[in-house]
Parts: C-alpha cells; sequence; structure tokens
C-alpha cells in the first residue's frame, strides 16, 4: 500500500467516524429529553437510568448506521477529495504521475467496505437486537395490551381477530375468531377469554388454545371443524387432551405476527422475510417485497452515488469544501426522490416490486459509469 492510500483511508475513516457520532449524538440528545420522563419511569423498575439509555440506544446505534451509511460515506468521500484539491496535495500526486482513477482507489476501498459492513449490519446485527429495536417505552416490559392488525388466515380461510394482545404471555385478548363459510361444523364463530399460541406438537399443528370460550355456549358437546377434510379446529369433545370450556384453533400466524408493523419488517434479515412470504397462510404487501429487492441492489447504488459525487467535485473548480458538498446534496436529494417514487410505485401495484427496485439502478448505473471513465 503506497502511503498516500494509507493517508487517504485514515483521513476517509477519521471523517466518516467524526461524522457519524456527531449525527448520532445529535439524534441521541434530542430523542433523549423526549424520552426522559419515560426512562425515569422505568429506572426505577431496573435500578439504574444509565442502563435503560444503554439499553435503549445502544442498538439504535446500528439502525441508525443503516438509515444514513450510505449518505456518510458519500459526504466522507466528498470532504477527503476536496480537502486534499483545496491544499493542493491532489497536484503534487499528479506531477508524480499518477492518475486520478488510481488516486481515489482506496476512497472507493473504504465506500465498498463501509457498503459491505452495512450489509452484515443489516443482516446479521440489526435482526439480532430486532426484539430491543421494537421495545417502546411506553410498554417497556411488555405487560400492557398492545393492538393488534385483525388478519385473514390465506391456508384455513379463518378471521383472526381480537381486542389486543399481550406479547410477554405469547396471548391475544378476548379473541373472535370467524371461521370460513366452508367449513363443516356446529358453529361458525369462536368468542373467548382469551388465547394462546402454540407450537405444533404430537397432538396438534400450530395454533391458538382458546380459553374460557363463551361461543359457541355448548362447545364441550360441539364436533370439531373441518375444512377440505382437514380439521382446523379441536374441541373437548373428540380431543381428549382439551380442558372442557376450550378449544383448538389451526392457524400459522402468531400473536407476533397480529402485532407486527413496518418496523418489524425493517428490522427483520432478508432471509427472515423471505422465510415469512413462504408461509402460507400470511399475505404480505408489495412494501415488504420492494424492501427486499431494494436491500440487495443498495450496494450498487451506493457506489453508483459515489462515483457520480467524486465526479461533481473533481470537475469543479471551487475548492471551498463547504460548497463542493452543494451539488452532491442535490444529488443525494435528486436520489432519494427518485428511490421514494419508484418503491410508490412498486407498493401501489402499478410496477411489480423488482421493477420497484431496478428503476433507481438503471438510471445511476449508467451515470455512473460515465463519471468513472472520466476519472483518468
Amino acid at each position: 500500500m503506497a502511503i498516500y492510500d494509507r493517508y487517504l483511508t485514515v483521513l476517509f475513516m477519521r471523517v466518516l467516524i467524526v461524522l457519524f457520532s456527531a449525527l448520532c449524538g445529535l439524534f441521541m440528545i434530542v430523542d433523549f429529553f423526549d424520552r426522559l420522563e419515560e426512562f425515569l419511569t422505568i429506572s426505577k423498575v431496573e435500578g439504574s437510568l444509565s442502563k435503560v439509555v444503554f439499553e435503549f440506544y445502544a442498538p439504535r446505534l446500528l439502525s441508525f448506521f443503516d438509515r444514513i451509511s450510505g449518505l456518510v460515506a458519500l459526504i466522507s468521500a466528498v470532504f477527503v477529495v476536496t480537502w486534499i484539491q483545496r491544499n493542493r496535495e491532489l497536484i503534487a500526486i499528479y506531477a508524480a504521475g499518477v492518475k486520478l482513477r488510481r488516486v481515489v482507489r482506496p476512497i472507493l476501498i473504504c465506500v465498498v467496505t463501509v457498503s459491505l459492513f452495512g450489509i452484515v449490519n443489516r443482516e446479521v446485527l440489526i435482526p439480532s437486537y430486532k426484539h430491543r429495536l421494537t421495545r417502546d417505552t411506553r410498554n417497556w416490559f411488555g405487560e400492557e395490551e398492545i393492538a393488534i392488525r385483525p388478519t385473514y388466515d390465506r391456508q384455513t380461510g379463518v378471521f383472526l381477530n381480537g381486542t389486543g394482545a399481550l406479547l410477554a404471555q405469547n396471548e391475544l385478548k378476548s379473541p373472535d375468531m370467524h371461521l370460513p363459510p366452508g367449513s363443516r361444523g356446529d358453529f361458525d364463530r369462536i368468542l373467548a377469554k382469551s388465547a394462546t399460541y402454540h407450537s405444533a406438537d404430537q397432538n396438534h399443528p400450530p395454533g391458538f388454545l382458546l380459553t374460557d370460550v363463551s361461543l359457541p355456549a355448548a362447545v364441550n358437546e360441539s364436533h370439531p371443524i373441518c375444512l377440505r377434510d382437514e380439521t382446523i379446529v379441536f374441541t373437548p369433545k373428540e380431543s381428549k387432551w382439551l380442558e372442557p370450556n376450550t378449544c383448538f384453533l389451526v392457524s400459522n400466524i402468531s400473536v407476533q405476527d397480529l402485532t407486527r408493523n413496518d418496523a418489524n419488517a425493517v428490522y427483520s434479515s432478508t432471509w427472515e422475510l423471505t422465510h415469512d412470504f413462504r408461509n402460507p397462510s400470511t399475505r404480505y404487501n408489495s412494501g415488504s417485497r420492494v424492501m427486499v429487492h431494494a436491500r440487495i441492489l443498495q450496494p450498487i447504488l451506493d457506489i453508483s452515488l459515489f462515483l457520480i459525487g467524486l465526479s461533481l467535485v473533481v470537475s469543479g473548480r471551487e475548492r471551498n469544501i463547504f460548497l463542493s458538498l452543494g451539488p452532491n446534496i442535490i444529488l443525494v436529494v435528486f436520489y432519494f426522490l427518485i428511490q421514494m417514487g419508484c418503491h410508490s410505485l412498486g407498493v401501489q401495484g402499478i410496477v411489480s416490486p423488482s421493477q420497484a427496485a431496478w428503476m433507481p439502478i438503471l438510471l445511476f448505473a449508467p451515470l455512473a459509469w460515465v463519471a468513472f471513465k472520466k476519472l483518468d
């Protein structure tokens, strides 16, 4: 590695760390004072305010990096190139017979490294802290009832509903289950006090154990409900493992699925999302599918933005660092507008999720290639 390679690499990493730390610090300070009262309430149980703050913000640094790593890498690269231009260091390197493409190679390697770490962060680190990232300070211990999203089970045809859920107990409160019209049995609706989700065992497939059933009133004497020769509701009449006034509803949709929101998808790995897509009981919206395709293509977009932004810096005569950032800020704003617009088309079903993710690539990748060819 040449001396200027080490110099540019160290300079890039310093700028990257300082910029990321500054943005994180600003975010944490503003958010901390907004949640201070909730932190103090939680600390009375946990015993330490610093412990609560650390547990809350430490995993959020990973999420924050995932959101801004591309932007921070671009600004750091622009700053480094502008800095060596301003201090006439680039002229000295030219005088030594080194071409611009060779000069920016260590910076490009740094950008690629940041992008690769972003993949590891998004696919490994963030999913491992998903529970802490989705934990709300207003319901820190998961003991308060939270709203659920009424869901149609595509495999059994059952409509799942209830007043809320307790995640700590994996429990659905006041479940209201509507059975499909084509089912065979003595009833078409189930009302109960609570329902807990259980994995499959020797007695039953995965599903909900409903307790204190109020509808049907004679659940103990009712026959099981079948759909296409498959039992979807077990009753005590023929299932001796069930207690009186209980029944078991077959479903691959868990309590977590019923409480899932957009944050769960954001903090899930691509493998987890594609695995969930194969669940026959659920149907994920186009937004989640667009997200999967966009994640796969994100490194290409990050490198494309770097090459385009670099060409804007080295082609200009202005050596002021802050003025050099101007065209790149416009580039970033234009990029986000294009990306949001394309993704919106995919979410609305106007184009397929894969097309929505590829459209920004088809625009920026050719521009990046032209910018790279000009680095001579």
